[in-house]
Formats: structure tokens, sequence, C-alpha cells
């Protein structure tokens, strides 16, 4: 069993779906601390000046320790994020090309946790990748055990012989913590290719091509 364990990205880049690729299970990580300068709530599209531009989900203010399950929209968020989306010129073909995305992108109605999972969900319906997902919140785990023995109690909760990582995390783990618990620890290789939101690359490429692309770039980096 391949775990593969990650925040949930707002529209990630084309890399980020290589996880679901490479794991049998992709566990949401939703139990940390939301990362404010992070990629959870925001991601970059091109606009009518064909700049790339950043794009922010209209969060509800509340405190810095705040976990990402517990997120909320702002009381006002359909008006302030009709007006966002309208920035970006992506918007105008994705309702054309993929209007259920579209739809599942305009309306704020669930938990911003929720909100990310309908988007990744969709993404990879486009792009017939799997989508075997569970919630890291489910296991109720000790906000005292962090780092990489919080990452190994989930492997070890759903099973994992293999735990799958982007290539960003290869400073985070010690390969010999995780072979004590008879876990693998693997690497992505570097991701070959754009790294604004998924969205820019499901308007300009077919999506039989990109899914090509995606699976051609699962190899691991040599432990």
């Amino acid at each position: 069993m391949k775990i593969a364990i990650m925040q949930p990205y707002f529209i990630p880049y084309a890399g980020y779906l290589r996880l679901f690729c490479a794991a049998d299970l992709f566990v949401i990580y939703d139990c940390v601390q939301f990362p404010r300068r992070g990629w959870v709530h925001r991601n970059q599209l091109y606009n009518a000046k064909n700049e790339l531009n950043w794009i922010t989900l209209p969060l509800l203010k509340q405190p810095m320790d705040v976990k990402i399950k517990d997120l909320r929209f702002r009381d006002d968020s359909e008006v302030l994020w009709q007006h966002e989306l309208n920035q970006f010129k992506a918007m105008e073909a994705l309702t054309i090309k993929y209007p259920k995305l579209f739809e599942i992108l305009k309306h704020l109605k669930l938990t911003p946790r929720d909100y990310l999972v309908n988007c990744l969900k969709e993404v990879c319906h486009i792009l017939d990748l799997p989508f075997n997902i569970a919630f890291s919140s489910q296991l109720d785990l000790d906000p005292n055990v962090k780092g990489q023995e919080r990452i190994i109690k989930i492997v070890k909760y759903f099973a994992g012989t293999d735990y799958i990582n982007s290539p960003g995390g290869t400073a985070l783990y010690d390969p010999d913590a995780f072979a004590r618990q008879d876990i693998k620890l693997h690497f992505l290789t570097g991701y070959q290719g754009e790294y604004c939101s998924i969205i820019e690359n499901l308007i300009s490429l077919d999506p039989e091509i990109l899914k090509t692309k995606l699976l051609a770039q699962t190899q691991f980096n040599q432990e």
C-alpha cells in the first residue's frame, strides 16, 4: 500500500497531481496548522494582461493556529469571489470547456477543506486519474506528535508499506526512521513543466496529453 500525504492545495500545479498517480491512497493532511504563505488557499493564473497573478480564496480571519479542517469562508465570500474570478481570462474558457469544474470553483457553499477536495476530485476526473482519499483528521492524532513521527503514524494507520512524497520534502525526512517502521520512503523526481495552476494546463492541453505527461513523471529519486 503506497501512501501519499499532502495538504489540499487550491487548483495546484500539475506536478502535485503526480501523487494521485503514484500512490494507492492520498491522505488529505487537514489536521495541521493552516500555512498562510502556502498554496492551500491561493494559486497563480494569467490575468487579462497575460501576467501571472495571485488568485486567493476569501477566507474568514481566524486564529494563527487554526487547522486546515477548521477553515471557513467569509460571510461575504460569494460576492468577493465572483469579482476575483472575473480578473482571470481562464475562467471564461473554463465555462465552455469544463463547465462542471467552473461551477465547483464558483460556489463557496462548503467548508474550504471540502471545497478544495471537490476541486481536486473534479480535476482528477477530467484527467482520468485515481482519486482514492482519506483525511488525516479522522485519526485524532496527539497534537504533540509532529513532523515525520506524525507522518509515520498516519502511514501505519492506513497499513502503508511505502510513503510517497514530493521532491520538496527530501530534507524533512530520515529514511532510516521510516525503515525502522518497515516503511519505504520515496521522493518523486523534480517536476518538468509549468508551476502555474493546473487550470492553465487544462485550458491549453488535451486532458489525455496532460495525463500522459504526468504519468511519464512519476519516477522516484534514488533512495
